[in-house]
């Protein structure tokens, strides 16, 4: 009677041992599921990171060069004034040697 008692305690604590087994095996999935996506997650936001940054480089360039094209524009506007400046009072003086002849 002791041993049939004891084979049956020992029969229910099996059953929950494997019980116990299977709770751990579906939290031992469930945790790599979650590093998983985790690491897809961090992997994502380290992407949208990048390219955040090569866009906010590739505007910076686009806002220089375009500064650069402002400023050489205006270095060119003011290069052409001077030359009809100086056109101008080279033509003046040509009028007035032939005026006062």
């Amino acid at each position: 009677q002791e041993n049939v008692n004891d084979n049956q305690t020992n029969n229910e604590l099996n059953e929950q041992i494997k019980n116990t087994n299977s709770v751990n095996t579906e939290l031992n999935n469930s945790n790599d599921k979650n590093v998983n996506i985790n690491e897809n997650e961090q992997q994502n936001i380290n992407e949208q990171t990048q390219t955040e940054t090569e866009t906010q480089t590739q505007q910076e360039q686009q806002q220089t060069q375009q500064e650069r094209n402002e400023e050489e524009s205006q270095t060119s506007i003011y290069n052409r004034e001077i030359e009809l400046q100086d056109f101008s009072n080279k033509t003046s003086k040509d009028f007035n040697i032939l005026t006062n002849d």
